[in-house]
């Protein structure tokens, strides 16, 4: 078992968003995690990928069979968990390119290395359905389901041992979804467990093992799908 939460909760001043949620995860498994807004699903994502603390009197989470506290979601990035989050994490002013690789941007006698970056960045592009977008561009000049790409492109630069994706298709055409689909089946065969929130229930249907409902911060069924 890749993930195995345990009757965790969380409170928000004094609203307790989380109540005794559990959930477990398998390697190379995909879980979609349903509910209404409100229900808890970010905020159970947020736990996991260190964005959110669990409180400390609460359950148990462990990740590889460790127990697993993250403070940051550095934290979390440093095990192998990385989160696409519906708020995107960009900056309109950097070029695409620089969006793609920022924190880890080429460099050659200690400046960025543009042609390697520009280079690199197409590269990706063509994998993720965008080979006719210029890497030179600033990121504000591409439309909102291009920018949703680049950055669920950025976390798959990464290895990992689980992805979350919170409802990543939005703002994605049919042609992008199919795409995303398809690398998730990928990392999937190379062993990468996938958290996947989402309200599409074709899309649910398609991708996901089992399903893990919330209602009100607390589980309410964990099934096949």
């Amino acid at each position: 078992m890749i993930l195995d939460v345990r009757n965790i909760q969380t409170f928000y001043g004094e609203s307790q968003a989380l109540q005794g949620v559990t959930l477990q995860l398998e390697a190379g498994e995909t879980v979609c995690i349903l509910g209404r807004n409100g229900a808890g699903k970010s905020t159970l994502c947020n736990i996991v990928c260190g964005i959110t603390d669990a409180d400390s009197n609460s359950g148990d989470v462990q990740f590889s069979q460790v127990k697993h506290a993250p403070l940051s979601r550095k934290d979390a990035e440093a095990v192998g968990i990385r989160i696409v989050m519906q708020e995107l994490n960009l900056i309109d002013d950097l070029s695409v390119a620089e969006n793609l690789y920022f924190g880890s941007l080429p460099r050659k006698r200690g400046l960025v290395d543009f042609n390697t970056l520009y280079a690199d960045a197409r590269e990706v592009f063509g994998e993720m359905g965008l080979a006719n977008v210029d890497p030179r561009v600033p990121l504000r000049e591409l439309g909102v389901g291009q920018q949703q790409l680049i950055e669920i492109g950025r976390e798959l630069l990464h290895p990992c041992k689980l992805l979350i994706l919170d409802e990543p298709t939005a703002a994605l055409t049919d042609p992008q979804i199919e795409l995303l689909f398809e690398k998730i089946e990928s990392l999937r065969a190379g062993g990468t467990s996938v958290i996947y929130v989402s309200h599409r229930m074709g899309e649910i249907r398609r991708i996901a093992d089992r399903v893990s409902v919330l209602r009100d911060g607390e589980s309410v069924l964990t099934s096949a799908v």
